[in-house]
Formats: structure tokens, sequence, C-alpha cells
């Protein structure tokens, strides 16, 4: 019976005594600061309770345009890069190493403008230029895309700021193609059969790989 009733009393003062201590190291910091990645510049905003849990709001864009051959067609590519959503990060160690998982409203897209001058195949029909005219098109992802990340974080002056790396998998799935012609001529089945070519060889988009490199300050 001693024993036991010693046995609780000590439970219990450690108890206390983690709890307390926790108590003083609960003073979440805001945590700020810019990001480059292949999801494009941005930055993001947080709390970091402690050593080993933080969350984030990240945000990143970047637009490109450019021109580029994809079968017998050449186009003006509109290229967008735009995603922001919240973040979980946790220090395993409560160390330099973390594991990240959340998710982003995912606004990555691109727009397709072709005009050929020349015959170009189609759904695995030949057109003319005057059948085609002007060939529009959009890739889409899905709206909503879950990412998961491994980083390494290095602290300076005394905790204040931070620099880090992360690599991680947006998982925005596979990309949704929709064409279609100026002048109507071309069938819908052709211009659908193209848009699933085009589906299947950017399949791999499904899972973006995502690579940052950031600065951190806390307060």
């Amino acid at each position: 019976m001693r024993f036991r009733n010693a046995f609780v009393a000590l439970c219990l003062v450690a108890i206390s005594a983690f709890a307390a201590r926790d108590a003083r190291a609960y003073r979440p910091d805001i945590t700020v600061g810019p990001a480059i990645s292949t999801l494009g510049l941005g930055g993001d905003v947080g709390l970091r309770f402690n050593d080993f849990f933080g969350v984030r709001v990240v945000g990143n864009a970047w637009m490109a345009d450019f021109d580029a051959s994809y079968g017998d067609l050449d186009y003006n590519i509109d290229f967008t890069l735009a995603s922001v959503g919240p973040m979980v990060d946790v220090y395993p160690f409560g160390s330099i190493f973390r594991i990240t998982g959340g998710f982003r409203y995912n606004m990555n897209g691109v727009g397709l403008t072709g005009t050929p001058n020349t015959n170009v195949s189609i759904g695995g029909n030949v057109y003319t230029p005057a059948q085609v005219g002007t060939l529009d098109g959009d890739i889409d992802f899905n709206r909503i895309a879950p990412y998961v990340g491994l980083g390494l974080e290095f602290t300076l002056l005394n905790g204040m700021m931070a620099l880090g790396t992360e690599a991680g998998v947006l998982f925005q799935g596979e990309p949704s193609v929709s064409l279609k012609s100026s002048t109507g001529l071309i069938p819908q089945a052709d211009l659908n059969a193209e848009a699933k070519q085009i589906e299947d060889d950017l399949s791999i988009l499904a899972y973006y790989p995502v690579v940052t490199f950031y600065m951190t300050l806390r307060f």
C-alpha cells in the first residue's frame, strides 16, 4: 500500500512538472518569411508553438508565356502556377528535420493557342489551316490538392531566423484538357481524342514535384 501510494505520488509530481514545463514553453511565436519553389515565388505566415509543432498558411504564384510544339501544332503557352493553403509542420526530434502535410487550393493551369500554317493531324484525321482556324485549349487540375513533404531547417540568431529547404509532392490529380476550334469545322470527337492524348502525355503532372528554399523570421 505504501509503495502504491508513493508510486502514485511520484507520477503526480512528474505530470505536474511536465505540465509546468509545457506551460512555460507554450508561447506561440509568429513566423513569416519568403520562399522560392517549383510552385513559384511566395511565402508563408504561421504559428510555431514549440520545438516540435507549428502551423502555417503558404502561398505561391508564377506566370510565364512561351511557344512550344506538340504533335503537328505550334502553340503559344500561357502557363500559370498559383496555390495557397494550410500546412502542419512536425519536428519529431525537436531538431532540424521536419515533416509537413496539408493541402492547397490549386489554381495551376495552362492555356493553349495554336494557329497552324500547314495541314495538321487532329484526333487521327488531317485538316487544313482553313478548317482549323485557331485551336484553343485549357489544361486544369483538381482544385483541392493534398501535399506532403520532408524538410531541413537550420536556425540562426538564437532561433529568431531560419533557413531551410523542403522536398515534397503536390497531389493535384491528372490533367483535364479541353480543346475547341474557332471555325467549328473540326468534329468534337476528334478534338476530344486529341485532348485525351495530351492528358495521357501529361499524366505524370498528377504528382507535381515541389522543391522549396525558404527563409523564416520568428517573433
